[in-house]
């Protein structure tokens, strides 16, 4: 049996070794296969390139170049989604003051034609988006509940569509306005009509009406006639002025 001393030295040895054992993973367990994985983890990793300092500093470089395109890119998209917004308040806005004002002359010129009485409007197919609503008209005629334009007879049509152009010319004047034939589906009574409104408009504006109907002939100013000559084949203008 060893001395005490020599017990107690052994015993101070192992001691001092201890803290060099668990560095060493030779003491424990737990702590060596832990140490394991992490080498395990390092091989995986494969060698260290020494290039990626480099590579990083250039991909970072492109990357902040991007990335400030971008915003500028982000920027201009939100100004002109502004610019936008703005032109389409300020287009509705116009657009719905014409709209109301056109409405108000439309109803107005309308019992002017028909003196009997009557009413006629015209609507908004989507009143919630103006700018890409239809327009539709409609019409009461006297005696008659109101219905869409599409419902009338075509004289009620041509004469309603004809009040239309001339509640427009109230709102925003013409100098000029050509007809072709609008007057071909109108009766005797709705004829007069129609030449009532040419001689009031015709003292604001210029009127050229393409016509063969007679009754929308008298009380022009100027006629002029266009003639096929059958001998020598061509047209021929002819005009007549009722000032001369």
């Amino acid at each position: 049996e060893p001395p005490d001393d020599v017990v107690r030295d052994d015993a101070e040895h192992h001691a001092e070794d201890e803290p060099h054992a668990v560095l060493r993973g030779e003491q424990q367990p737990g702590e060596r296969a832990e140490y394991k994985r992490y080498r395990k983890e390092l091989e995986d990793m494969g060698p260290v390139n020494m290039l990626a300092l480099g590579e990083y500093d250039d991909e970072k470089q492109r990357y902040d170049l991007l990335a400030s395109q971008l915003e500028d890119l982000q920027d201009t998209r939100s100004t002109l989604l502004d610019m936008v917004e703005e032109y389409d308040n300020r287009s509705r806005t116009q657009f719905l003051e014409t709209f109301n004002a056109i409405n108000e002359k439309f109803k107005e010129t309308f019992k002017e034609v028909f003196e009997q009485g009557g009413d006629a409007e015209i609507q908004l197919t989507n009143p919630d988006d103006p700018l890409e609503s239809g327009v539709e008209i409609a019409v009461q005629m006297p005696g008659k509940r109101m219905r869409n334009i599409h419902l009338l007879s075509g004289g009620e049509k041509a004469l309603t569509a004809l009040t239309l152009i001339f509640a427009i010319l109230k709102v925003k004047p013409s100098p000029f306005y050509l007809l072709d034939e609008v007057d071909a589906g109108l009766d005797e009574s709705n004829v007069a009509k129609f030449k009532r409104m040419l001689m009031t408009y015709s003292k604001q504006a210029q009127f050229l009406v393409i016509t063969h109907n007679k009754g929308t002939l008298i009380g022009a100013d100027h006629y002029y006639g266009i003639t096929m000559d059958s001998n020598e084949g061509y047209t021929k203008v002819l005009s007549v002025s009722l000032e001369q």
